[in-house]
């Protein structure tokens, strides 16, 4: 209950009066075939190392051997874990459909450069303008609330019906997996079931206690909400005194 008293803390502050409940959800973001029979939702949190080493090392593998070929269908939804990682998405949705993954691509090679600087809103944007994205045009999907509050939502759709807790976090026809460290334990998963059986059982942070308690993500959750609130109220006056 606190999370999501948090989460909707956060929706106040960076979406105005949204109310969450009310958040239109952001188109999914997707690859491979529609009717694949095995879907896996990726939460994510752009600046997360961990992602970034599954988007490096375990990815590339898992594209060729699934979700090219028809096997699986593959949706991301953002899962931001600070502000860095909340700015990167929006950037990301910025860039539009056709651009998605390969900006998610680029976040991900290139989180040492962006995330463990003194300023990732400014080293954003010069990865923005490497792709075509102006200043202007990412300032203006930063006061968009249909992205902001939808990646929010986005996140706060992960707790309340994945009970994702950490990141990444896999659901795999419906089941949480996570710690997925290389290809081989998506394969003991997968290949059951695309020959109709029941997989291993896989892991949950209920299962096994992984990924951060509640009244951390609390603590981050209202600290993200208040940076953000912060930098937008630094922009508005910024914008008025101009």
């Amino acid at each position: 209950m606190l999370l999501r008293i948090a989460l909707f803390v956060a929706m106040l502050i960076v979406g105005g009066s949204a109310q969450a409940q009310d958040v239109e959800p952001l188109p999914e973001m997707t690859l491979g075939a529609q009717d694949a029979p095995v879907t896996i939702i990726e939460y994510a949190s752009m600046s997360c190392p961990h992602c970034a080493a599954f988007h490096t090392d375990v990815f590339p593998d898992l594209k060729t051997k699934y979700i090219d070929t028809g096997k699986v269908r593959f949706v991301f939804r953002e899962f931001p874990l600070n502000t860095p990682a909340f700015q990167a998405s929006v950037l990301a949705r910025c860039a539009g459909p056709s651009r998605f993954f390969g900006f998610v691509d680029i976040l991900f090679s290139e989180l040492q450069a962006w995330g463990a600087g003194p300023d990732p809103l400014s080293a954003l944007a010069q990865i923005g303008r490497l792709g075509g994205i102006s200043n202007e045009k990412f300032q203006s999907c930063l006061r968009d609330k249909r992205i902001t509050d939808g990646i929010l939502k986005n996140r706060l759709t992960g707790e309340q019906t994945h009970k994702v807790a950490s990141t990444p976090s896999f659901i795999v026809n419906g089941q949480t997996l996570v710690e997925v460290q290389d290809i081989s334990q998506f394969e003991a998963v997968l290949e059951p079931l695309l020959q109709g059986k029941s997989p291993a059982q896989l892991s949950s942070p209920a299962d096994e206690g992984s990924g951060l308690p509640e009244w951390a993500i609390v603590v981050i959750v209202v600290a993200v909400a208040g940076a953000a609130g912060a930098w937008i109220f630094i922009r508005r006056r910024d914008a008025s005194e101009a």
